[in-house]
């Protein structure tokens, strides 16, 4: 919630995950309020990608491998359906 400090050990969790991570899928997030806007970073910084989704522009959307600005509930339905007929 936006003015409420993170719950620190759910913060230092999240990081850690994003350094591992190879890949990260962010729904519905503007990535304007700091510290969870940092979190994308840390894992192109270790070399994973992103995809967002998002009906706004986001200022990661050039970071990103994939950029949807679309309706969450419309692309993910898509996105799972694209993946099940890939495996």
């Amino acid at each position: 919630l936006f003015g409420e400090q993170l719950p620190i050990q759910q913060l230092i969790g999240a990081q850690e995950a994003a350094r591992k991570a190879d890949v990260m899928l962010i729904v519905g997030s503007s990535l304007e309020v700091a510290p969870a806007s940092d979190i994308p970073l840390l894992v192109r910084r270790h070399g994973g990608q992103l995809i967002i989704v998002n009906l706004e522009p986001t200022p990661l959307d050039s970071l990103a491998h994939l950029v949807f600005h679309a309706d969450a509930a419309e692309i993910l339905p898509l996105m799972i359906n694209t993946l099940e007929t890939l495996s």
